[in-house]
């Protein structure tokens, strides 16, 4: 895979809030085409405390899941393949349970987290996240400009 390819690796769901109830919002109608779009998996508007909730979590998985990722310069799966890996994890995972933000919005247990960025990086296990492809990409920049 070259620099400049995007590799589809796998699916996910893209949510949205609650909808604005005029009809003749650009919003709307864009709304309205991604919805139609069968291979986006668009979800019917959600109310803002439980779009809050999932943002929340994505928060913390991803806050959890990408620095790791990005420290072992691995793609997800191999993070829950390795004992190293899944020790971080937990730690990870312990810290952010504490936070009075994840206690409140989730009331999540650190166990319950790690498993649910277990089983997002098993979902997306080729995945490599974006700060091991900007750290790439800025490598392969200033080893380009040294050539010059």
């Amino acid at each position: 895979m070259d620099l400049f390819s995007v590799n589809h690796v796998g699916s996910g769901v893209s949510l949205f809030g609650p909808a604005i109830e005029q009809n003749d919002l650009p919003s709307n109608t864009v709304y309205s085409k991604l919805l139609s779009a069968e291979d986006l998996n668009v979800t019917a508007p959600l109310p803002s405390k439980e779009l809050e909730a999932k943002l929340l979590l994505k928060l913390a998985i991803n806050s959890s899941l990408n620095p790791l990722t990005a420290i072992f310069n691995s793609p997800n799966g191999d993070i829950s393949a390795s004992m190293e890996g899944r020790r971080l994890l937990e730690e990870l995972c312990e810290e952010i349970a504490l936070l009075p933000e994840f206690k409140e919005g989730l009331g999540m247990s650190s166990s319950e987290l790690g498993s649910a960025v277990t089983t997002v990086a098993n979902a997306t296990a080729r995945n490599r996240n974006s700060m091991d492809a900007t750290q790439s990409f800025i490598v392969y920049v200033c080893r380009s400009t040294s050539l010059l």
